[in-house]
């Protein structure tokens, strides 16, 4: 599990930087994060993401929480470390990957750390600042709007209603999204980049992920110095 960041949707599988473009939202919210604002089109995110990816349904969403339930949620005790965890614990079993414990205490570790590095770098180098009301209007006017199956079963595998879900379970994540909202246009700025000059690109086999958009290039350009004042 690669740090994920905020740029597209779960399951795009682009990189930015060492980072993953997405949610961390084990696929259950990107049909979602299609309909909001994204620097990338509808078609470049549908080849992105593929179309044949069989969305799990409530019951098997409960056989994945109940197997971390059982396995992995004992060697958690923070709290955001713990449902980082269980987020990707559910997105590897979706994928049928092979869970190795010990390297995924090890990795939520190091994505809870950058997370919070993430907002507070946010906040004290370039002032970003956000209220729970701005949040809570943000999820409201998005992910709200735009119910999809996977989400309403993942909402009740968990046992949650979907406001539930948007503004409790992953409101850390949203929280980022409100932020770089006010914070892209900065990062920009200072690095002289303009979205003009990512419209008409053409995204190739060999293309670097942070090239693919105006988007990924500024994000990349933060993390680095996210992750450089972490060393």
């Amino acid at each position: 599990m690669k740090r994920k960041s905020i740029a597209i949707a779960a399951g795009v599988g682009i990189l930015v930087g060492s980072s993953t473009v997405a949610l961390n939202l084990a696929n259950v919210n990107a049909s979602v994060m299609k309909v909001i604002k994204l620097n990338m089109t509808e078609e470049q995110l549908d080849q992105q993401m593929g179309n044949s990816t069989i969305e799990p349904t409530k019951v098997e969403f409960k056989e994945y929480l109940n197997d971390f339930e059982q396995t992995a949620s004992p060697q958690f005790e923070d709290g955001l470390e713990k449902k980082l965890a269980q987020r990707a614990f559910v997105e590897l079993k979706q994928s049928k990957n092979k869970i190795d414990l010990k390297n995924l205490k090890k990795e939520v570790k190091e994505q809870a750390e950058f997370d919070k590095a993430w907002v507070k770098y946010a906040e004290d180098e370039y002032g970003i600042k956000v209220t729970p009301q701005e949040i809570d209007e943000w999820i409201s006017n998005g992910p709200d709007k735009f119910p999809v199956d996977t989400q309403k079963a993942y909402a009740e595998a968990l046992g949650m209603s979907l406001k539930e879900l948007n503004h409790t379970y992953y409101r850390d994540q949203y929280e980022k999204w409100v932020m770089w909202e006010k914070l892209s246009p900065l990062v920009a700025e200072k690095y002289g980049i303009k979205e003009v000059d990512y419209e008409n690109i053409e995204i190739q086999e060999n293309t670097p992920a942070d090239e693919m958009n105006f988007n990924n290039k500024v994000l990349s350009l933060y993390e680095k110095e996210v992750t450089s004042l972490m060393k």
